[in-house]
């Protein structure tokens, strides 16, 4: 029997960034009947296989789980003493929290580093995050939350901002039964930085690499830098970086990022790299007519 393979919109985007560097991968098929469906049904414990395995040269190999997802904002207070408050906009998805542990079994039992690939259908920039990173920066809230489904009820749900707590649920929304949570994202932490009020969100914000799929980024950026610590001057970005981030921001009249370091100058770069390449085109020539 012939089972067609179709990868969907956003597994193109990311094969297809893979491909033009040269970077081998393996897709690994999600259809039910297929020989590794047995994979949900072999262990003890399932674990959810992701989309690709990617081999790189040198290191090894990586898995990666595409998600497409439609972010989210909500506009919050900075929690302080202004009158009016002030308000900033953040952006959000919802995330399966069994995923999430499934993905993270999955790493256990392979020993092969997990990252998920986060996309919106409108922009070609991904949000990559090590399944291991967003699994230790919520567990200890979740595991309270299953707690209180057996009426263990020692621990109010933990709050991002005033009134938007961390908490399971279903989502109406999507086709999904499993309960999700709010899981903020942000292009290289601006906000987090500007505003020192919002420093309740802190325990629980995972800093993503942020890859241009269609610019200069590369895979083995993955690798390069930790992702599972704080923005720091301990790890400095190279010279190289620094430039080329200070040309961006003087040319689209943004701020740099005010911390010097390698993660926080990546993620500005892959964040502005397409808007900065567009207004240091040259202009078109115009044919002359003759009159």
């Amino acid at each position: 029997m012939l089972i067609e393979t179709k990868l969907n919109a956003g597994e193109i985007r990311f094969s297809t960034w893979l491909t033009r560097q040269g970077c081998p991968w393996i897709f690994i098929d999600q259809k039910p009947g297929l020989t590794a469906d047995g994979a949900k049904r072999a262990p003890k414990k399932a674990f959810h296989r992701p989309d690709f395995l990617v081999l790189i040269d040198g290191f090894g190999s990586i898995a990666v789980d595409v998600k497409t997802y439609e972010i989210q904002t909500r506009f919050v207070t900075t929690g302080g003493t202004y009158d009016p408050p002030d308000y900033i906009e953040v952006a959000f998805v919802r995330l399966v929290w069994e995923e999430v542990k499934r993905l993270r079994e999955f790493q256990r039992i392979s020993n092969i580093p997990v990252w998920i690939s986060m996309q919106s259908p409108k922009s070609q920039l991904s949000y990559m995050y090590r399944i291991d990173a967003i699994y230790d920066a919520y567990s200890p809230i979740f595991i309270s939350e299953e707690r209180r489904y057996f009426g263990i009820d020692d621990q109010e749900p933990m709050e991002i901002f005033d009134e938007w707590p961390i908490t399971l649920a279903v989502d109406k929304i999507t086709a999904s039964e499993e309960p999700s949570f709010d899981f903020v994202v942000d292009g290289y932490g601006k906000f987090l930085l500007d505003f020192g009020a919002a420093r309740h969100i802190s325990s629980v914000f995972v800093h993503p690499i942020v890859v241009n799929l269609e610019g200069e980024s590369h895979v083995k950026d993955l690798i390069s830098i930790r992702q599972d610590r704080d923005l720091s001057e301990e790890h400095p970005p190279w010279p190289q970086e620094v430039a080329l981030a200070e040309k961006i921001a003087t040319d689209l009249r943004i701020e740099p990022p005010r911390i010097r370091d390698r993660l926080a100058y990546k993620n500005f770069i892959a964040f502005n790299e397409m808007e900065w390449k567009k207004i240091r085109l040259p202009p078109k020539s115009k044919k002359s007519r003759r009159s």
